[in-house]
């Protein structure tokens, strides 16, 4: 695996997923740095300068099976872009990953994949549109919760059968478009959701 830091210099890593591994990098220089990330790895978390972090532009082909956590806490993200090339065919699990991302206003992954998405966008306050399919997810719980300026929820979630408290004081949604034909545990799924009407 090769980190390019996006100021001329790069770290080379032997990568080992029975092995957790920090990688550290300080930049000389306080401007904006387009961080590169190419091999295979199938795990991935930022531990530290998760403020700096704006933007995701692409996920590529690395063979990523886990974003728990990954992103939680980067309060600065504001866009998750879909990449040309990007294959998360392997990704299974997405919980806490962007969790207490309370600046993120735009989300646009391909996660038809994913089985588990508990507090997967809990409290990002800014995001106001979902339109992504979760055909696979079983597990939901807590995972748009206090997304307090969500207005429109679009979504395949056809398999999923946990959303307790999945929506609570999502206070402006308002469309509500969803497969929930398996649902079976949706304690509080809907609490304080007080704009949104049965059509």
């Amino acid at each position: 695996v090769t980190i390019n830091w996006g100021d001329d210099s790069s770290s080379d890593i032997i990568y080992d997923s029975a092995i957790s591994q920090q990688i550290l990098h300080e930049y000389t220089t306080l401007q904006s740095h387009t961080i590169t990330i190419t091999g295979h790895f199938t795990h991935f978390k930022i531990i530290q300068g998760k403020e700096l972090l704006t933007e995701i532009t692409q996920f590529g082909d690395c063979g990523i099976i886990s974003l728990d956590d990954a992103f939680n806490g980067c309060t600065n993200l504001k866009q998750v872009k879909r990449g040309v090339n990007d294959d998360l065919s392997q990704l299974t699990s997405v919980n806490n990953a962007w969790y207490n991302c309370y600046n993120l206003t735009s989300f646009n992954c391909d996660l038809r994949g994913v089985t588990s998405a508990n507090n997967a966008w809990k409290r990002c306050y800014q995001l106001y549109i979902f339109i992504i399919d979760l055909p696979k997810v079983t597990s939901a719980n807590r995972a748009w919760q206090s997304c307090v300026n969500l207005t429109i929820f679009d979504c395949d979630l056809s398999n999923l059968k946990n959303a307790d408290y999945a929506w609570e004081h999502c206070i402006y949604l308002n469309s509500f478009h969803c497969d929930l034909r398996n649902l079976t545990d949706a304690s509080g799924a809907w609490q304080e959701c007080d704009n949104l009407t049965r059509q």
